[in-house]
């Protein structure tokens, strides 16, 4: 039957066992681990074997991010479709999406990967009555834990591997203490206090009852000040220092700046600056940067500032969080009664405008909730619509449009998503278009929203 081991010391309890190691010749360093061991549940007594690693860990995988895209307005929101930020690393499975907050509710959606990473997000139920943009949490990934090894008892660890050799320390109890770094054990090697330079040092430990095999203890022990402070003995610089130090607590030869080329600080100097400053000490006056008048560079600074990211006449277009230049629309309202044996496309509720740029790649979701009172099915075809000019209105999709079925006395939700790149430039408007093919009307009809992004 196997065994299972668990350290029960939550942190480390560390004190520096010499306290020679306060004189500034000290070298190597040695710090006390005690702990609990219990094996199977009952405190061990006995002589334990441990092996021991310092280390450092980092987490490899990372979790996919993504934002909602919502249709309607506020108190009649809806989620319509999702802009995915970042894929994530590390997923062996797709991962549940959990939407949350926004005054509303019933929203959810599922996931797709690809490799090890979150390539697609999909709507399930678009929710109702949300005021305002909900959050969208996705499961992180499984931890892929990458350690470095930075000390071991036996010198053998690599990688945050086992070492090769262990430490015989006697337990009462289930309690033990153990110096680490001190020599005088068997399989145990000398502890540089120059290791504590390096940050985020976590104990790795294993033990072994003397009949079962080693077991990896967990949680990883996070080291406390205690032994960080071992750095200071040997230190040869310092930095982040805070307050004042005397000349008296500095010693050797200190190299101080001996006129004003080389300065970092003046005081109680006369007469006035020239050049790119000028004025006196008290009244300075930034006239050049960089070789160019101060108020150039404070006009383009306020030009700058004053940057969107949207397609705006006489500004500076900035690029977006997600690294493009984008404009966006939408529009949202009640849908009207759509009239039976339609023999053209019609909008189905409210409709936006948007100014593009020949070949300009625009993003378009929308939703509709549609149904019929009327004894019969309607049949009908659907898409979003853009009307350009003077022209008719037309499915995006051309003739890949989709067809809905409202069944009597129904009333339910049609949506779609597309990708449209104008063919000229102008002013587009589009809209939610039904062309109702039916012998009945559609007149059983509730809330429709589109929303737009174009890159």
């Amino acid at each position: 039957m196997g065994k299972s081991f668990h350290c029960a010391a939550a942190g480390l309890l560390l004190a520096i066992l010499n306290c020679h190691l306060a004189t500034a010749h000290a070298q190597n360093s040695v710090f006390t681990y005690q702990g609990r061991i219990t094996d199977n549940g009952t405190n061990f007594t006995g002589i334990g074997l441990f092996e021991f690693a310092l280390v450092t860990s980092t987490n490899t995988s990372s979790p996919a991010t993504a934002t909602a895209v919502m249709g309607g307005s506020s108190p009649h929101e809806f989620v319509t479709g999702f802009i995915l930020a970042t894929g994530g690393n590390g997923y062996t499975t797709a991962p549940v999406v959990t939407i949350t907050g926004g005054g509303g509710s019933g929203a959810s959606a599922s996931t797709t990967i690809s490799g090890s990473a979150v390539n697609s997000i999909s709507i399930i139920n678009p929710g109702s009555g949300y005021t305002s943009t909900p959050s969208v949490t996705i499961a992180p990934p499984p931890a892929d834990i990458v350690y470095a090894s930075f000390w071991s008892n036996d010198g053998t660890s690599s990688a945050g591997s086992e070492p090769a050799s262990a430490v015989s320390v006697a337990v009462t109890n289930g309690l033990f203490t153990v110096g680490l770094g001190d020599t005088t054990q068997a399989n145990m090697t000398a502890m540089a206090a120059s290791l504590f330079a390096q940050p985020n040092l976590q104990l790795r430990l294993w033990f072994s009852d003397g009949v079962n095999a080693f077991a990896a203890l967990s949680p990883l022990q996070n080291l406390t000040p205690t032994p960080y402070a071992i750095q200071a003995l040997n230190a040869t610089s310092a930095s982040n220092v805070s307050g004042t130090v005397s000349a008296a607590q500095i010693s050797g030869a200190v190299a101080f700046a001996g006129n004003a080329t080389t300065a970092t600080t003046a005081g109680n100097f006369s007469g006035s600056l020239a050049g790119d400053v000028t004025g006196t000490q008290n009244a300075t006056v930034v006239a050049m940067v960089g070789g160019l008048a101060a108020a150039s560079v404070a006009s383009g600074a306020n030009l700058a500032n004053a940057a969107t990211s949207t397609f705006s006449a006489s500004t500076i277009v900035k690029r977006n969080g997600s690294g493009n230049f984008v404009t966006s629309g939408s529009a949202s309202g009640v849908v009207g009664t759509l009239a039976a044996n339609a023999t053209a496309v019609a909008f189905a509720g409210p409709t936006f405008n948007l100014t593009l740029a020949a070949g300009q790649t625009i993003l378009l979701n929308g939703s509709a909730m549609l149904g019929t009172t009327t004894a019969g099915n309607a049949n009908f075809n659907f898409d979003i619509g853009y009307k350009f000019g003077g022209g008719a209105i037309t499915f995006v999709s051309g003739l890949n449009y989709q067809f809905g079925t409202a069944l009597t006395g129904s009333r339910d939700s049609f949506s779609t998503s597309r990708i449209f790149q104008a063919p000229s430039g102008g002013v587009y408007t589009f809209g939610f278009a039904v062309e109702n093919t039916s012998a009945n009307i559609l007149n059983n009809n509730d809330w429709m929203s589109v929303t737009a992004i174009a890159f």
